[in-house]
């Protein structure tokens, strides 16, 4: 992903997401005793296995899917906003039916609230070049850049489809997990575990382009996951990315990301909203300058870009399905 003109450049290796937080009505939630360790560790591998079944359950599907961009200037007020409403279609490519992988395809409808013109006719021509790719890797790309033809300033892709990073660090003890209480989620009891990286891993590889003078170093994936006390399944997640800088006292916030989920007609709970958000320091670089030798600043960012991702009506189609008259 990246972010034009952003301080902050952030290329996750891995999936990348983390936490910006939604608001939520307040229940009360029903008393129960923690988990033990052990309990805890089970509790997670269920939910593991629920997630497996959610990304095999989660592709020849439609909805219709509004983003809305906003960039903030560095007082915080609003500088830009565009909006985009789309169909979207979670499918598996022809070149992907062996490994099971899916991906998306926005067929953009309305931009700031004006109708693309000749939409299905420049679908019939893509899916006809798309045909003629010559690696799985050229078709991804394709289909990648025609859904984000009007994207700017956060180009944040297949959002939905990131479900399985959140069980996969359990492998490693790179991470560390608490329950730290029990909450409800549109009138689901909810497990809260928090988790947060203490180490690296060669598998979870985050790197950060941001300007030499920050002297950026030890990236760590922090958040909170709301699962279901009964099936495992994930209500809600937030993630945050923070790095260390030596003019710091603390670590800095480079981006966040939260998921909401609701229950479906097709046998799992689907995204309802994804909000991300990516942040500068408040302090500028010639404040940084003039920091006296073992001097630090208090680790206070911004937010400088937004992006909202709504979603409703989630479809199953026939696999067999025309896309706008293409097969």
């Amino acid at each position: 992903m990246k972010f034009s003109g952003c301080i902050f450049y952030l290329s996750l290796l891995s999936t990348i997401f983390a936490a910006a937080l939604l608001p939520l009505a307040a229940q009360e939630p029903s008393a129960r005793p923690r988990f033990t360790t052990a309990e805890l560790k089970a509790f997670l591998n269920k939910a593991s296995e629920r997630s497996d079944e959610y990304n095999k359950t989660f592709k020849d599907l439609t909805a219709e899917e509004t983003r809305t961009t906003e960039i903030f200037d560095k007082d915080g007020l609003l500088e830009k906003r565009r909006t985009i409403v789309s169909d979207l279609i979670i499918y598996q490519p022809a070149s992907h039916t062996e490994n099971g992988s899916v991906t998306e395809y926005r067929h953009v409808r309305e931009v700031d609230g004006k109708i693309v013109k000749g939409r299905d006719r420049r679908a019939v021509r893509f899916f006809e070049r798309l045909a003629k790719a010559r690696s799985v890797e050229e078709e991804l790309e394709r289909i990648k850049k025609e859904s984000q033809r009007y994207d700017e300033d956060i180009l944040l892709y297949n959002a939905p489809l990131w479900q399985g990073f959140l069980f996969h660090i359990t492998d490693t003890s790179a991470f560390e997990y608490e329950e730290i209480e029990t909450d409800r989620i549109g009138g689901r009891e909810a497990v809260v575990v928090r988790f947060r990286q203490v180490a690296e891993d060669a598998k979870i590889k985050i790197d950060i382009d941001a300007p030499k003078a920050l002297k950026l170093s030890q990236p760590r994936w922090a958040g909170t996951i709301w699962l279901d006390r009964e099936t495992a399944e994930v209500l809600k997640f937030s993630k945050e990315v923070t790095a260390r800088s030596p003019f710091f006292a603390g670590p800095l916030t480079v981006m966040t990301m939260e998921s909401l989920f609701v229950p479906s007609d097709l046998g799992i709970m689907v995204p309802e909203t994804i909000v991300f958000a990516s942040f500068n320091p408040q302090t500028n670089h010639r404040e940084i300058a003039k920091l006296e030798p073992g001097r630090q600043l208090e680790p206070e960012v911004r937010e400088a870009r937004r992006q909202t991702i709504r979603y409703r009506s989630f479809a199953r189609f026939d696999v067999n399905t025309r896309f706008d008259g293409v097969k």
